[in-house]
């Protein structure tokens, strides 16, 4: 029999495994679609939205909420059940967004997306609670980045779902296609990635973290918002100046 902190360890090991075998999933269809993309409608569209809003958004859901567990020493509400309601979400809303835009109807496009937004906001409020529930730690703060990285994907989903509209004229959908990027590469992917770095980096070159890590976390991410903010409102105001502006933020 195993002990109790063996028991523990596999229980665990295997929660991962099974989370994570949603991440390979995407990438196993991204590899079939890959192959085969000359006979796809939307193959392009296809296989980056199988990459991002497939494998990455699924693998950012999944350890931004370990990570947040791990920094603030408290798991979120409802624990894992509310992770696997997230993730059943937001793969079933990705799908009907693929869907969508494979068969060309648009009401299923607004479905996924509406439920793939609605996951994000979900996140973003159970990473929040758990920040605000939880007692002051050294690194706590990082979760923020990852509660504004949700609400990023979130304005990016709004954004892609707009642009999908038929009614959509080019030259909108043109400011809308650089705002819409802004939001959920810079915003979602590249937050999270900022604030998972921070701690990781360190850790895989094995030295200690510096003791202006937090404090520069905290200054930074206004700057990193005001950033994103900033390309996504002047590409959808058509000011490409700003959207420069906003990049070098």
């Amino acid at each position: 029999m195993m002990s109790p902190v063996s028991a523990r360890v596999h229980a665990r090991r295997t929660w991962y495994l099974q989370t994570n075998a949603v991440v390979a999933a995407w990438l196993a269809v991204l590899g079939v679609v890959v192959l085969g993309h000359q006979g796809i409608p939307v193959a392009d569209w296809l296989m980056v939205h199988l990459l991002l809003l497939g494998a990455v958004s699924t693998a950012i859901i999944i350890w931004s909420q370990h990570f947040a567990d791990t920094l603030v020493r408290r798991p979120a509400l409802a624990g894992r059940r509310s992770l696997i309601v997230r993730l059943v979400g937001h793969t079933l809303g990705a799908i009907l967004v693929m869907i969508g835009m494979i068969v060309n109807l648009f009401a299923v496009v607004l479905v996924g997306g509406v439920l793939v937004g609605a996951v994000a906001v979900l996140h973003a409020i159970l990473l929040g609670g758990e920040l605000c529930r939880a007692k002051p730690s050294r690194f706590g703060s990082l979760v923020r980045y990852y509660v504004v990285a949700a609400v990023s994907l979130f304005g990016g989903v709004g954004l892609g779902i707009w642009m999908a509209n038929p009614g959509t004229d080019s030259d909108l959908h043109a400011r809308l296609y650089v705002a819409h990027i802004a939001l959920n590469v810079l915003g979602w992917v590249g937050l999270t990635a900022v604030g998972t770095l921070l701690l990781l980096w360190p850790t895989v070159l094995r030295t200690r973290l510096g003791d202006g890590t937090d404090a520069a976390a905290r200054a930074a991410l206004p700057v990193l918002i005001a950033g994103v903010t900033v390309v996504a409102g002047a590409s959808l105001a058509g000011v490409p100046l700003g959207v420069g502006a906003g990049s070098v933020l």
